[in-house]
């Protein structure tokens, strides 16, 4: 009997899935779950580049036994200086002063790397994550080409607090961002938003990827704790938290309010804020959580810690910006606050109300069977795996 060949994915990820619980990498490893489960019809090669330490391989092998794991670092050994700086450094300024573009990450040693990878399969599938590696395989013929944006990068450097960039950059950086997501075959976003933006601009069909996660079951038990809210450290939750515990935590009174991840570095002790830091299990801690909350006043994309409560049926508080992405607006378990006493006060009734919370919490959880399945998510890459 003659064995049908596999077909081969090629899966480029610069940074290690285990490395934090962020968002991106959250859905990262829901990508390469999805992976392990094909691997019966295709062969899947993951790239990655950082954050690599000794014990990572074989958490990640014990984890997708199924995926060949490839690293390729970023920037060439510097065991022979000489070799370096004229392979690596130097080609790179060069590349920096005659071929600028404020979207390109590639340097000239990471993409002659990169193609030793491609030359040595025959790919049908190369999935690229972040359109600052586009460049990888702009030019490249055969192989089925997507790009996984995550994030629309132009928007994302414009609400960055430390860069000032004027509107003549801007232009170009969404010119330079088109262009590459042009070189594609097709485009994927998990945001509604950008699905809109991408499809009217880039040219090119663009598929909108549900984020799913695994719904709990959710156990009754006392819900001892008033607020929580779950964050890493970037800029936009650093100054929007910021502006919670100015503006609006003080308008509370006898609230208790919960803090997990990275955030809590740059959060001041202070009265009822209980600061746990970075935590193995996130479950028990929203198992007991009466409310969540998301100051976001900047920000691009989906915001993985508001589905994540939704899927525990606990109501979000949040700004305007916490919303971005979601495909319902309305009616999902989320309360949009528009100035600091709006957000106050939906957590007071949230707290106070049973009925309304109970209203709240059961549009959450149905917010989610509807459009955040992992069957949902797996139906919309078959699609692409199957069909194309």
């Amino acid at each position: 009997m003659q064995t049908i060949k596999k077909k081969r994915i090629l899966y480029f990820m610069p940074e290690n899935p285990n490395s934090s619980k962020a968002g991106n990498l959250t859905r990262c490893k829901q990508l390469l779950t999805y992976f392990n489960t094909i691997s019966v019809n295709f062969e899947i090669d993951f790239v990655s580049s950082i954050n690599w330490g000794p014990r990572d391989e074989s958490i990640f092998h014990s984890e997708f036994p199924n995926i060949n794991l490839i690293i390729l670092p970023f920037k060439s050994s510097k065991k022979n200086r000489i070799s370096y700086f004229f392979g690596d450094k130097l080609q790179k300024e060069i590349k920096n002063i005659f071929h600028s573009n404020l979207v390109d990450r590639v340097s000239p040693s990471f993409q002659r790397r990169f193609e030793k990878v491609l030359s040595a399969h025959r790919y049908d599938y190369i999935i690229i994550s972040y359109v600052e590696f586009g460049s990888l395989v702009k030019n490249l013929i055969g192989p089925y080409t997507i790009l996984d944006s995550h994030d629309f990068l132009t928007l994302q450097n414009k609400t960055k607090e430390k860069e000032h960039f004027s509107m003549r950059q801007l232009g170009k950086m969404f010119g330079a961002e088109l262009s590459t997501m042009a070189s594609f075959n097709e485009i994927w976003t998990f945001s509604i938003e950008e699905k809109y933006i991408f499809e009217q601009f880039a040219d090119k069909f663009v598929r909108l990827i549900p984020v799913s996660m695994p719904l709990p079951v959710i156990r009754e038990c006392e819900k001892t704790i008033d607020l929580i809210y779950v964050a890493s450290d970037n800029p936009h939750n650093v100054s929007s938290m910021k502006w919670f515990l100015e503006k609006v935590f003080p308008l509370l009174t006898n609230v208790e309010l919960h803090v997990i991840g990275k955030i809590c570095v740059h959060i001041p002790t202070l009265k009822n804020v209980i600061k746990h830091g970075l935590v193995d299990e996130l479950a028990g801690y929203y198992e007991q959580a009466k409310v969540a909350i998301c100051p976001m006043l900047s920000g691009t994309g989906i915001k993985i810690k508001v589905l994540e409560a939704l899927s525990f049926g606990i109501p979000v508080v949040t700004n305007q910006r916490g919303v971005d992405g979601l495909f319902n607006k309305s009616d999902n378990g989320c309360l949009i606050s528009l100035d600091e006493q709006a957000f106050a006060s939906n957590i007071t009734e949230l707290l106070q109300d049973d009925q309304f919370h109970k209203r709240k919490s059961n549009q959450a959880i149905e917010y989610m069977r509807n459009n955040h399945t992992v069957k949902k998510e797996y139906e919309v890459l078959d699609a692409v795996f199957n069909n194309v």
